[in-house]
Order: C-alpha cells, then structure tokens, then sequence
C-alpha cells in the first residue's frame, strides 16, 4: 500500500530526496489541488511566534479528498494551517505498521533539530477517506521551528537508518514519547515541558540508581557527552547542575520563573536530551549502568571514532 502524506519544509529547494528505499519526499503542486481543493496558495512564516499565516487562498474547481474549508477553521496555533501550506509530499510505501514508518519519519525531524515539521495527516493510493497520525504535534517556539534545508535532509535520513537497528526497545519508546511531548508548545508550561525532558535524562542516565541522584547525572553525563560532543566536560557539568536544580525547584514549588524570563536553559536541556537520543539510538550499551560507572572512573578507554554524520548531528547547536 501506498501513502501520501503532505509536509512542510521550509528551505529546502529539491524536486526528490530518497529517505529510505520505501519513503521518498517530492516536490508538490498539482497534488494540493487533490488533497485540498487548492488552486494557488499564499502564506507568511512568522518567525516570532513561529507559525504559518495563510494570506490568500484560490480554491481548485474540486472540492479535494479533505476540503481546506474545514482546516482553516481549525486555527493557527493547532498546526492546521502549516497543513495546508505543504510544498513535499512524502511518499511512504508500506503493508503493514505505516503508522510505525511515520512515527519514526516525524522523530528523525525532530532529532535533528527541533521542529513541527513531519507527517500529521495521509492519503491511500485508491481511496478518497483521509487518515489522521495522531503522534504529530505543533511547537510554538522557542525555536525557528519549521527551518529546514536540504543538507539537514541527509541526517535526518541518518537518523532514519539508526532507528531501522531498533525494532522493539520499551526504553527507546519511552524517551521518544517524553521528548515529543516536551516539544509541545500549544498549550503547556515550559516547566512542564522542562520536567519531561529532565525525566528522559534521568531515565537515560540513572536505569538502576535511586541515591545521590543530581550527582550522578551531573558525572555521568558530563563524562558520556564530552566523548561525543565538542564540549568541556567542565562547562558541561555546570549547565547540567543548573538543570537538575531548576527541575528541583520545579518539583518542591511548584513552578520556576526563571525559565519565563529566559528560554536558553530550556533551550540547552531540549539540546543534551537530542543528543543523549540519538547516541541511545547509535549505541544503546553506551547507557548501561556499568558503561557509565567505568567512564566517571577511567574516563573513555579509547579514542572515539564517530561517523562523520553522527558528529554533525551531535554538534549542531
């Protein structure tokens, strides 16, 4: 079976990209008029508050498979105008679990960089029903969250081909789910978002630990990272210490005004919690709690050698 499923990317300028031999982003005119009932479209990236604003829309003599009417009512902030403002089309081919194949779609996006950008909705090959993916979700900020261009394409196609290694893994499932619903940014508390990413932290880095617990993940992950990433472990240790005593805060008060007045702190644990992701899904015995007690200890016992796409994705910001 064959899906279609519209998606927006922003600056990419490409006609075919190959994600995988069974998923293929083309470049899309005539078929919004099949989807959508559109003829001509116009639309503003917003970059502040990060959405797209419909400006003109020249209805298609046909009514569509899933008439625009009906998705403009819907509203700016739900995602359903960036919907309609779709430039690819990603062609999926798949007999069984699509839904699984467009889970993994939409989390390679957003482990390469944070974005709203993925599958939300899907057309079959033959039929006229439309289906809805229920995993896809807005994110309002606080990033520029729908820039993509091609040479972010071969990561995320990277990322795509890592995800192939884990068929069934409940942790893996587990901080996915955490860090896509930490992304949200419709309707939740930035410290809500912050208490679910520093639970993928805790359950990434302290599986069988229940004492000294900010200690550990301050060594463990400064330890780990600094393998992985172009940083001081120095540096590293601090940003994670004022991480764990924000989400403290958090957890005995009730709430945190620092990270109203400023998103950076936010904005970095979204960052360590990207690439902790990614080295799970890279290598998941770099987490066991004996790998990293041997590395607090002994440091890393050889010098690491990263695929040169892996050292991309874990240093892009």
């Amino acid at each position: 079976m064959k899906y279609y499923c519209p998606i927006i990317i922003k600056d990419a300028k490409f006609k075919k990209f190959t994600l995988s031999k069974d998923v293929i982003l083309r470049l899309t005119k005539k078929q919004l008029r099949e989807f959508f009932g559109i003829e001509e479209i116009q639309y503003t990236f917003i970059r502040i508050m990060s959405w797209v604003a419909l400006s003109k829309i020249k209805p298609a003599k046909v009514n569509g498979r899933c008439p625009y009417s009906g998705i403009v009512k819907k509203g700016i902030y739900d995602g359903a105008h960036d919907v309609l403002a779709s430039n690819y089309v990603a062609h999926v081919a798949s007999d069984k679990d699509y839904h699984r194949v467009f889970e993994r779609v939409n989390l390679s996006f957003k482990l390469c960089i944070p974005t709203s950008t993925g599958i939300s909705l899907f057309f079959r090959e033959k039929e006229i029903d439309v289906g809805l993916f229920n995993q896809m979700f807005t994110l309002n900020g606080p990033f520029d969250y729908l820039s993509i261009n091609k040479k972010d394409l071969f990561q995320i196609k990277y990322i795509f081909s890592l995800f192939a290694k884990r068929k069934k893994d409940k942790k893996l499932n587990l901080i996915t789910s955490l860090y896509r619903r930490a992304l949200l940014g419709d309707k939740s508390l930035l410290d809500v978002r912050f208490l679910l990413l520093t639970a993928t932290l805790e359950s990434l880095y302290l599986p069988l630990q229940n004492q000294e617990l900010s200690y550990r993940l301050q060594f463990r992950m400064s330890k780990l990272l600094s393998g992985y990433m172009r940083k001081d472990p120095f540096e590293l240790s601090k940003i994670i210490k004022k991480i764990y005593k924000v989400r403290s805060k958090i957890i005995h008060t009730g709430e945190s005004n620092e990270l109203e007045k400023d998103s950076s702190l936010f904005i970095e644990l979204v960052n360590l919690v990207r690439v902790s992701i990614i080295l799970y899904i890279y290598d998941k015995n770099l987490f066991s709690d004996d790998y990293l007690d041997r590395i607090c200890l002994l440091g890393h016992s050889r010098r690491i050698i990263k695929p040169k796409t892996l050292d991309l994705l874990l240093n892009r910001f």
